[in-house]
């Protein structure tokens, strides 16, 4: 069987497998009852949200989202061009390469020499009222620091690092989202917000550094530039 006659094969029984497998769940009335976190009703709530948006709406986002990732580019480009004139970035030790795809942007970071330092090797010396660190894990390469407040807003410091024989990649999701570039310690960083969420990601030295959290973007640009 070739892989055109599958592909049909696979697109004439898909609705009737939809239907079994749709067959096979329980009655609305006897699903049960399961609490989910504030967090997820807000996620839930602005999917629901964006599905009723009406076809011109859609498509208005669908630009502007166009428009805010040819932005990132072009900034990435003149940053480029930065490194080649300025001696401040040409003893940038990381190379940053960029590509955009439909829904995400690629971020690929490779290092140009080795480094002793270890993931959460970091200080943070602000943060927001309230918010502590709950809980760390990953290894010396990439770790991940949890804080999380009373009210419940979260927020996320992953410190990778990279040396001459790794690489590392972020994907992020830019779709309907908000880019903004701007500068942390003589570094270009870049800001994305969508809907609750907002990321941070910068590099320092053989440092990549990505800050996630559901707390304001000005709360967390605070909280980017205390890193140490």
């Amino acid at each position: 069987m070739t892989d055109q006659e599958l592909d049909r094969l696979l697109y004439a029984h898909a609705g009737a497998a939809r239907d079994l497998v749709l067959a096979q769940l329980p009655p609305e009335g006897e699903l049960p009852d399961i609490p989910t976190s504030p967090r997820f009703q807000r996620r839930m709530k602005a999917l629901i949200r964006r599905a009723d948006r009406p076809g011109w709406a859609k498509a208005a986002l669908r630009c502007a989202r166009q428009a805010a990732v040819i932005l990132l580019v072009c900034g990435t480009l003149t940053f480029s061009g930065l490194m080649v004139t300025s001696q401040a970035f040409r003893t940038q030790v990381l190379a940053v390469v960029t590509q955009v795809f439909q829904e995400f942007t690629e971020f690929r970071f490779s290092a140009r020499e080795e480094t002793a330092r270890r993931a959460g090797d970091v200080a943070l010396t602000y943060l927001p009222e309230g918010m502590e660190e709950i809980r760390r894990s990953g290894n010396h390469i990439n770790l991940h620091i949890f804080f999380e407040d009373a009210t419940g807003n979260t927020m996320r410091l992953t410190h990778t690092v990279i040396g001459d024989k790794t690489s590392h990649v972020s994907m992020l999701d830019t779709e309907d989202a908000e880019v903004e570039q701007f500068y942390i310690q003589g570094e270009q960083t870049t800001a994305i917000s969508k809907g609750l969420d907002h990321t941070i990601l910068w590099t320092s030295g053989n440092s990549v550094y990505l800050l996630t959290g559901t707390i304001a973007m000005d709360e967390l640009k605070l909280v980017a530039a205390g890193v140490q």
